[in-house]
């Protein structure tokens, strides 16, 4: 067997439990391009070599490559804070081992991530700042060179270096070149080309707003609560279009003035139901939505609410809003679905209207009806044993105004 072949062969026996060997490879070029606007992030690195008298070369050698496979390399090489890789890829020409990954972030961008994002692959402390309409990051250059870079000034004062990007720009890109001592070549322990299994569409879209996820207790708590709350979901957008159907209208339609909301809590929830709008609106209580729905359709309704007290990271309250003719309906869930909106951490919005909007992930009740994603999970089952617990809170509060 051929060393070139070694590395890839060992990938399906390879089981260690450490992957800190990673770190004794350095590459004599780097190429970062951060996408600011799209939370995504490319490293490639060129000419990669082993450092000498540091761990084993072979073993180091087969480490990297099972955690290329596994696309978990730039999280041990680089560390970075909130990116996960989507994929990652290697080459080896016989003459150069190249490396190539590809990170998202649900984390919109900031300077202390760009911060974080320079300094781990740059290996120094790296300050970025926003001026007069630049996105600046300034660090010690000392055994770097910077072989090229779109910003619109690089300047150079003894070490200290500074990139400045227009603040409008798409991409921040920059390749630096360091001199490599005291190394030792690795083509011999690669395989010409490795990558990681290729992610779905659906599977990098959750990796762009899906994660983290809830874990433990906390999460099969969320679990079940958003089935029910996908359930209320499809009670209350039936009742709001039953109404419009019997009135002409929906609830509120003739309200004048701007956007009026209702919150749709019980009596434990109402005092985390703070109304933190500042633009001129009209505000109604529980009661009044119920008693208009009630009016319109001719018959008393079942009040149903967020199966959770008290908040944890996501309101504990839905939300019927109208302006002119158009209503939005929301519930708050723990985790996503790709018909829902990212908000923040563990707290997703799923939105109905009577006018569908996909790209700001607003459906009508019709649409989301004809979304697998949904129809799954108000279907699915609440966990043996929960069942009742669900039942008694909805049906204590059945009647609640």
């Amino acid at each position: 067997m051929t060393k070139n072949f070694f590395c890839f062969i060992s990938l399906l026996l390879f089981t260690a439990a450490a992957f800190s060997e990673i770190k004794n490879f350095k590459s004599q070029q780097v190429s970062i391009s951060y996408y600011p606007r799209d939370n995504y992030l490319q490293i490639s690195e060129f000419n990669i070599q082993h450092q000498k008298g540091t761990g084993e070369l072979e073993k180091d050698s087969r480490e990297f490559c099972e955690l290329i496979s596994r696309a978990q390399a730039a999280e041990k090489r680089f560390g970075i804070k909130d990116f996960n890789s989507a994929e990652e890829s290697l080459s080896n020409s016989g003459l150069l081992v190249n490396a190539r990954y590809d990170l998202l972030t649900v984390k919109n961008s900031s300077l202390k991530q760009m911060e974080e994002i320079f300094s781990k692959i740059l290996e120094r402390n790296v300050n970025v700042e926003f001026k007069n309409s630049f996105l600046v990051i300034i660090f010690d250059s000392q055994d770097l060179e910077i072989l090229s870079s779109n910003a619109e000034h690089v300047f150079q004062k003894g070490n200290i270096c500074s990139v400045e990007w227009s603040s409008k720009i798409r991409s921040m890109d920059v390749t630096v070149g360091r001199n490599l001592a005291n190394t030792e070549i690795v083509q011999d322990y690669f395989p010409t080309t490795l990558s990681s299994p290729e992610k779905t569409a659906e599977e990098i879209e959750f990796m762009r707003y899906g994660l983290p996820e809830l874990t433990g207790a906390e999460r099969e708590l969320q679990d079940n609560c958003d089935i029910v709350r996908l359930r209320h979901l499809e009670y209350y957008g039936n009742l709001i279009e039953e109404y419009k159907q019997k009135t002409g209208h929906y609830p509120f339609q003739d309200n004048v003035g701007g956007q009026t909301y209702a919150f749709i809590y019980n009596k434990k929830q109402k005092k985390y139901a703070r109304d933190a709008n500042p633009s001129k609106h009209t505000q109604l209580l529980p009661k009044t939505f119920f008693t208009e729905l009630e009016k319109g359709l001719g018959r008393q309704i079942d009040q149903l609410y967020d199966p959770q007290y008290a908040p944890t990271g996501r309101p504990v309250f839905y939300i019927y809003m109208i302006e002119g003719d158009t209503y939005y309906f929301a519930v708050h869930l723990s985790k996503y679905y790709s018909f829902t909106k990212r908000v923040d951490d563990h707290y997703y919005k799923v939105e109905i209207s009577n006018k569908s909007e996909p790209s700001y992930k607003i459906w009508t009740m019709e649409d989301l009806l004809s979304n697998s994603s949904y129809v799954e999970g108000k279907n699915m089952e609440i966990m043996k044993g929960k069942e009742g617990y669900f039942q008694e809170r909805e049906d204590k509060h059945r009647r609640e105004y």
